[in-house]
């Protein structure tokens, strides 16, 4: 799935406006106020009935939460529920499909900018579920979606948790661009981007009733055998194998009974800076940042090697390797099984990493204390002590 091309143009192609709250006659200057209060307020539908058009959701929206891109649109359609008027050169878009999609930009030229885009998703239970993104360069820039309920019985439409408001940050710097799938792609799209303006997409899918993440790695979804989008079909390169993987954990403990052997003068931060994701370094340096101000050594952290031999003293073995990769569909991540003994002692541990595609090869992201659980995870002590 590509993101469309109508979807990249609207960075350059902006709305100027502020968004205001009319039931209360209080204009907000920019979009911040709806960001912050539109979870509060249900909205009604007047004569919505079974299966209101985009046109009738998002004026019933505008009259709640008033914005200049909303207006814009209203007043290329000329009061028109059904309109299709398209971007050309010259002239700003207005994109309107009321099946189940509309999108909009437009230029005043001024110095606000505003985008607006929303659709629909129809429900098994014959609810719809609408949703708005709204996004603005200045005053100050905001890029956040609105998601809503509608019952035909009562025609309102009731504010529900975003889908990705559990969303995984790949990096800890960065910020989020957001992505309704266009008339016949039910997917959402969140992108985040880092300070170096490098991307990860994560992608919610709908299942008949809500958006579901599926996955986070590239924009597109990669032909099997091809995870990163790259080579011929069927050629998979030999480190996102299961064999390659495996041969990586070797590598990864070679590294770690070098680096933590007594006075061997190398650091272990290297080893988490090689083998580990950007995502682990960021939160890990953190922690670390945070132990250096306490006041009181009872209140570190106090992240040590133990992430690495799971408390056992190297020199350490590595054996009965077993990886899980996802064959269904492209994902980025990986799960690794296997059993740490201590080469002096013979006392064993059982291990279970987490792993994400990063840089064309599987880094460790996580240690989880047990099968497919996160909780109480490294990671999750880590994010936890630094107040993510």
């Amino acid at each position: 799935m590509k993101i469309k091309g109508y979807l990249l143009i609207s960075a350059l192609l902006m709305l100027s406006a502020c968004g205001g709250k009319k039931e209360q006659g209080v204009q907000a200057e920019g979009l911040a106020m709806i960001e912050q209060e539109w979870k509060g307020i249900p909205i009604k539908v007047e004569m919505g009935l079974d299966k209101p058009t985009v046109m009738q959701l998002l004026r019933a929206f505008n009259d709640t939460w008033q914005t200049a891109a909303a207006d814009s649109i209203f007043a290329a359609a000329a009061g028109k529920d059904y309109f299709v008027d398209e971007w050309y050169e010259g002239k700003s878009p207005v994109f309107v499909d009321n099946e189940d999609f509309c999108t909009a930009w437009y230029n005043h030229g001024d110095t606000g900018d505003q985008q607006l885009e929303c659709r629909t998703y129809e429900r098994e239970n014959g609810h719809l579920l609408f949703a708005v993104h709204l996004e603005q360069q200045n005053p100050e820039q905001l890029s956040f979606c609105c998601f809503y309920d509608y019952a035909p019985k009562t025609q309102m439409m009731r504010p529900e948790d975003e889908p990705y408001k559990d969303l995984k940050r790949k990096w800890q710097q960065s910020y989020l661009e957001y992505h309704l799938g266009d008339k016949f792609d039910q997917t959402v799209i969140v992108e985040e981007v880092n300070k170096d303006g490098e991307a990860c997409f994560h992608h919610y899918v709908w299942n008949g009733m809500k958006h579901e993440f599926h996955h986070a790695g590239p924009e597109t979804y990669a032909n099997e055998g091809d995870p990163e989008g790259y080579g011929d079909e069927g050629d998979e390169p030999w480190a996102l194998t299961e064999d390659g993987v495996i041969e990586d954990i070797l590598a990864y403990f070679n590294d770690v009974n070098e680096t933590l052997a007594e006075d061997s003068g190398l650091s272990p931060f290297d080893l988490d800076k090689k083998w580990y994701t950007t995502y682990w370094n960021e939160v890990y340096e953190a922690v670390n940042e945070k132990d250096g101000k306490a006041k009181r050594t009872e209140d570190c952290f106090f992240v040590d090697d133990n992430h690495w031999t799971a408390g056992l003293t190297v020199p350490v073995e590595v054996k009965n390797i077993k990886v899980e990769l996802q064959e269904d569909a492209y994902s980025p991540v990986a799960e690794a099984t296997f059993t740490l003994v201590e080469r002096e002692s013979g006392l064993k541990k059982n291990a279970i990493i987490e792993l994400e595609l990063e840089g064309g090869r599987y880094r460790i992201n996580n240690w989880l204390e047990k099968r497919h659980n996160a909780k109480g995870s490294i990671l999750s002590q880590m994010e936890k002590y630094i107040g993510l």
